[in-house]
């Protein structure tokens, strides 16, 4: 850089002035420095604007401190990412739906809020709206965004969204409806278009930008996901992907049976042990359709608080489940002495060893290497052993 150059660069950084927002939606005056595109000469003589940048920095001392706001006390905060994690069929959804159909009924608050909801698993019109309805939902205060509708100039289409290309459509109508206190994205999974879950820079970039969402329009956003096939993992590491999708998000809730009742289920914190766990109960309830036909629907029991800790709870779990497994290898062991139907014989265990089908089939995957021999014919399984179980 020339002496001109430098003389130019140092006149421009002067009298700049950068205005930020705070976290508490003040405008700040910032004292910054304004980066501008200085002339260059490249050695074959063509003369090029050099790309300059300039940082956005943040005076910690101009920030007001404030303390957390919650959508509901001491489980959703406001202006923050959530993450409900859970295997399939444990009530994820169902305790979404219910504190959506708290916020727009005004159980949360005075006054009732709005919901956006991104969720395309459950039918809209025979699972998702009876729920929603069934736990006393304002059906008027929810909209739901399904698609991204694309006008490239020739012609218009549908395609699926992606949150790294789509996140402007939620921005619109969070901009437009200033009274939406919550986004509920169902699974996450399904909106991350290219990029890898397992790859914890995709991830990121998804998440970031959320993250500075909720921020700005003070708005909670839910993420909702799916646990790893790693049983043995502890409860912050179930959580499927990479590990960015329970290290970004402020709060997250593990979602399981309850190792004491497995009839009940557990929603506790592996992040934020602080928050108290809280039982619930997935129970099957008659509701009545505007048509007069009656249709059943999952409503959600909360069953009161507990002091046991998610990490406690998946090890307690994990025990139970591990003898079990062995319980399936024994009963194998005992009863399999001839080559027989993998369907009957699956049967006959879960009558004799007391578990369900996917703790016989763990059994007898373990057993493969004790000599359980595995056969599809026709469509059928056959299991039989290779040579005595008990020879080795």
């Amino acid at each position: 850089m020339t002496p001109e150059e430098f003389e130019a660069l140092s006149s421009a950084r002067a009298n700049v002035e950068l205005i930020m927002k705070t976290p508490s939606y003040e405008t700040v005056a910032i004292p910054s420095i304004d980066f501008s595109p200085v002339p260059f000469t490249k050695t074959n003589g063509k003369a090029e604007v050099k790309k300059c940048k300039r940082g956005k920095f943040i005076d910690y001392d101009c920030v007001r401190m404030t303390v957390l706001e919650w959508l509901d006390k001491n489980r959703i905060p406001l202006g923050k990412v959530t993450l409900f994690s859970g295997p399939p069929g444990i009530g994820k959804t169902s305790v979404a739906d219910e504190l959506i159909a708290r916020l727009t009924s005004g159980l949360l608050s005075d006054i009732p809020g709005r919901a956006l909801v991104l969720a395309e698993e459950d039918s809209l019109s025979d699972t998702k709206l009876p729920r929603l309805a069934a736990m006393g939902a304002n059906l008027h205060l929810i909209k739901g965004l399904t698609m991204a509708i694309v006008n490239d100039g020739s012609s218009e289409y549908e395609r699926d969204l992606a949150l790294g290309s789509d996140l402007d459509l939620i921005r619109e109508y969070l901009t437009e409806k200033r009274d939406v206190r919550l986004v509920v994205i169902d699974p996450f999974s399904n909106y991350m278009g290219e990029a890898n879950m397992n790859k914890e820079q995709d991830c990121r970039k998804l998440l970031m930008p959320l993250v500075r969402l909720a921020e700005e329009f003070n708005v909670a956003i839910l993420l909702i996901g799916h646990f790893n096939k790693n049983r043995e993992g502890d409860a912050i590491t179930r959580q499927g992907g990479a590990t960015a999708l329970t290290g970004v998000p402020r709060v997250v809730w593990n979602f399981t049976k309850d190792a004491d009742n497995e009839t009940e289920c557990l929603m506790a914190s592996p992040k934020n042990p602080h928050l108290k766990s809280q039982r619930y109960r997935i129970i099957e309830r008659d509701y009545a359709l505007p048509d007069g036909k009656t249709t059943k629907v999952n409503v959600v029991e909360w069953l009161g608080e507990t002091a046991k800790s998610a990490e406690t709870n998946l090890q307690e779990l994990n025990d139970k489940d591990r003898n079990k497994v062995r319980d399936a290898e024994q009963w194998l062991r005992e009863n399999l002495r001839e080559e027989e139907l993998a369907t009957t014989l699956i049967q006959k265990c879960k009558s004799a060893a007391l578990c369900s089908e996917f703790t016989v089939k763990r059994a007898a995957e373990r057993l493969k290497k004790s000599g359980l021999k595995k056969e599809n014919r026709g469509g059928d399984w056959y299991w039989w052993w290779e040579a005595s179980p008990n020879s080795q």
